[in-house]
């Protein structure tokens, strides 16, 4: 079996640090790390100047950034979901509205994230790196 020069098998490359064998890249840690972040990045909704550029842009870059890594696709909509979430639980707290708007951004910015991170991955698969493309079942 071929090996990339991290010593992974070539369609599991990733430059992520080296761990423990995961499922999908999954690790408590790793969603734990996803779940907090959101918090933190949900917070900067708050800053009225910040937030459409913070919905439209925010999960597109990290997708895409996630996919350039060869992170884990469900990294980045968990990321943003928590964030939505986070939009949600304190507008709720703070003034009692826009929940389902809330819940809207929660879902908008997941599906924009994981789009971003396939366009990616895609362009990944067919050698946007000038690297041999990356195997797939088909070949």
């Amino acid at each position: 079996m071929a090996r990339s020069r991290y010593g992974d098998p070539p369609w599991d490359r990733s430059t992520l640090p080296a761990g423990p064998r995961t499922h999908w890249g999954f690790t408590m840690r790793s969603l734990a790390i996803a779940l907090v972040a959101g918090q933190l990045v949900g917070l900067l909704g708050w800053v009225d100047p910040l937030f459409v550029p913070l919905i439209l842009l925010g999960p597109t870059v990290t997708g895409a950034a996630v996919a350039w890594q060869r992170g884990p696709v469900w990294f980045a909509p968990v990321l943003w979901a928590s964030a939505g979430m986070n939009m949600l639980w304190t507008d709720w707290l703070v003034n009692r509205e826009d929940v389902v708007f809330h819940l809207g951004v929660a879902v908008l910015t997941a599906v924009l994230a994981t789009a971003a991170w396939f366009v990616v991955h895609v362009a990944d698969a067919h050698g946007l790196r000038g690297e041999p493309p990356m195997p797939t079942a088909a070949s």
